[in-house]
């Protein structure tokens, strides 16, 4: 009965950094990226292909690092979420209408137009929260765009906002 009660208060919560192979360090790469560079701040194990699991008090917290072009990920997030029977979902984003540097946390999950979130949305018939991560809207062209590498300038205004950003206080306990 103990060891019951114990299990039923831990929390499993699927953390996604929607990203492309091949487009490391891209504007559509940023959720996979930021995700990488706070999995560097803890001990994890890695678990699966691209999944990685972190212990923090009574929260179970996988790391997803999606291995395929975001546009079709639903179903690689849906059989992760599903096999590892996770009880909360967070998903890490590039976003068009949010300036470069800063960040959104939104508790539902809207597209707003991402083909990602709309892959998922296909599969995870339930709401689940996101995090979009400015990367600001060009005049035009966005298809170039979110595909091309950040500049140095601006590289230095996502490390500020990296290290500004305090995953576990301003993400996870506020979403869970």
């Amino acid at each position: 009965m103990i060891i019951q009660q114990a299990q039923s208060k831990i929390l499993k919560i699927l953390v996604v950094g929607l990203g492309n192979i091949g487009y490391k360090n891209t504007r559509h790469n940023l959720g996979a990226d930021y995700l990488y560079y706070v999995l560097q701040n803890y001990t994890y194990k890695k678990v699966d292909t691209n999944l990685y699991i972190v212990q923090v008090n009574y929260l179970y917290i996988l790391f997803y690092l999606t291995p395929d072009i975001m546009n079709i990920s639903g179903k690689n997030v849906s059989r992760i979420y599903r096999k590892y029977a996770c009880n909360k979902m967070i998903v890490f984003v590039d976003d068009l209408d949010t300036k470069l540097g800063k960040y959104k946390l939104r508790d539902n999950n809207n597209a707003n137009g991402h083909n990602g979130i709309k892959s998922i949305n296909e599969f995870m018939k339930f709401n689940y929260s996101i995090v979009r991560l400015g990367i600001g809207r060009p005049e035009n062209n966005i298809s170039d765009y979110v595909l091309q590498k950040f500049t140095e300038d601006e590289q230095k205004i996502l490390e500020d906002m990296f290290k500004n950003i305090d995953f576990y206080q301003n993400i996870i306990l506020k979403l869970v």
